[in-house]
């Protein structure tokens, strides 16, 4: 019997949920990793159809083929159904690029118990720190702002009241809208202080200013490269975020409008293919102005081609 916070009266069934695309080889050793912490792994390989050649044959292995690319959200939303058919009591979401440590998700699960024995409803557990970036938290508090979906560890009973992951937005800010919506149902995120997980944040483009490596509060600032298809979902979800949750959220949302402000813009001056990242930011706001989601638009992929030869 499973009550509102996720606790229950027999030991935590966790189960992974790994969304991949094109995986990677590597991502044999990863699976292996979350193999021994958790009762099953399942991989979603969101219609690259790459996993046949990595040879996955652990009984404790299952592997969903979608037939297209639907996007991380519904990917993530069709591991959920099997988690849930699988007698999952936890998730472990995980992107195909995110390691973590050896006794990551038995702590996390720990976390989680005391926590929601002290009462608090509790919508997931997080690492601390992700790559080379400790987890930005609201001050005062041990609260992520906005943590990312991978290596968060997750009630079931959060996503059967809560909902899954919103599919319109296909990819970019689908961790962000499922926190603000849980948050808005009364749960709060926690980070679990001391674990680290590695994560590929993109491509590290020096911040340079007059030839030199620009410093700001004793460290020196990168630019980290997306695609300027992922800008388009960055800038479009970002608007969309404002029309869905901007009750009671205006002050964390401006504070995350102004990040992706700076981040886009160091993407149209440093980048390569800056005038592709500049049709990306335009057709981005236009389509989140309009509230016109799914999947980026052909004609804006077209643009997007033209600009970067």
């Amino acid at each position: 019997m499973t009550d509102i916070n996720g606790t229950t009266d027999t030991p935590p069934r966790p189960v992974a949920v790994v969304t991949a695309f094109r995986a990677p080889d590597d991502l044999v050793e990863r699976i292996a990793s979350l193999n021994a912490q958790v009762d099953k792994v399942i991989v979603v390989d969101d219609g690259s159809h790459s996993l046949g050649r990595l040879g996955l044959r652990d009984p404790d292995v299952v592997t969903i083929e979608l037939e297209e690319n639907v996007g991380i959200a519904a990917a993530l939303n069709v591991g959920l159904d099997k988690a849930r058919e699988l007698g999952a009591t936890h998730v472990l979401t995980m992107d195909q690029d995110s390691s973590l440590p050896g006794e990551y998700v038995r702590e996390a699960l720990q976390h989680l118990h005391r926590l929601q024995a002290r009462g608090f409803r509790v919508a997931a557990v997080s690492p601390a720190r992700f790559g080379e970036f400790l987890v930005s938290t609201t001050p005062g508090t041990p609260h992520p702002r906005d943590p990312i979906q991978s290596g968060q560890v997750v009630p079931m009973a959060v996503f059967d009241e809560v909902g899954g992951f919103d599919e319109r937005l296909f990819i970019d800010g689908v961790d962000t809208e499922f926190t603000l919506r849980a948050r808005g149902a009364g749960y709060e995120f926690w980070v679990l202080p001391g674990a680290d997980m590695d994560h590929s944040l993109g491509e590290k483009i020096p911040v340079m200013v007059f030839g030199r490596h620009l410093t700001l509060f004793g460290k020196k600032r990168n630019h980290y490269y997306h695609a300027p298809f992922r800008t388009y979902y960055a800038v479009r979800n970002g608007l969309v975020l404002w029309r869905l949750h901007r009750r009671g959220n205006l002050g964390w949302l401006t504070r995350r409008t102004l990040a992706l402000f700076w981040v886009t813009a160091l993407g149209i001056v440093l980048s390569s293919d800056r005038d592709a990242q500049f049709i990306a930011t335009v057709h981005g706001l236009g389509d989140g102005m309009r509230m016109r989601l799914g999947r980026i638009p052909e004609k804006t992929l077209r643009a997007l081609a033209r600009r970067r030869r």
